[in-house]
């Protein structure tokens, strides 16, 4: 009976650990959402001692209006993978011009893949 018991706990355990392995897989690399973002991109810098990620950011524009002759501009906080260099070096390169991004959203956000759950997977020159 206690044999019983033992492979029972064994196994229980055992089916835990695998459906919050893949569970915890499943947030980490699934993508909440996909889409794309246009405006003028404003920077983008490799940040971090530890954990050294690339973030950028894109400019969406504003609404111009008479408050007080400021302008509302809506800026974009975005991750880059530092393994995609060919995109870093595209992106690099066309800083303050207009540009489209593609993204994918992360269901979470863990501190060493990125500052921000958008991560841009490639650009498009709209100059």
């Amino acid at each position: 009976m206690l044999k019983k018991l033992k492979l029972y706990a064994t196994l229980t355990l055992i089916l835990v650990l695998l459906l919050a392995g893949g569970t915890g897989a499943y947030f980490y690399y699934g993508n909440y959402s996909t889409g794309s973002r246009s405006g003028r991109l404003i920077k983008l810098s490799h940040r971090g001692f530890l954990f050294s990620t690339w973030e950028g950011q894109l400019d969406m524009g504003g609404i111009s209006g008479n408050l007080d002759s400021r302008q509302l501009s809506s800026i974009w906080d975005f991750s880059v993978s530092g393994d995609d260099e060919a995109l870093l070096a595209s992106l690099d390169q066309n800083t303050g011009r207009r540009v489209k991004l593609y993204y994918d959203e992360k269901f979470i956000h863990v501190f060493w893949r990125g500052d921000t759950k958008y991560f841009v997977t490639r650009m498009e020159l709209l100059e």
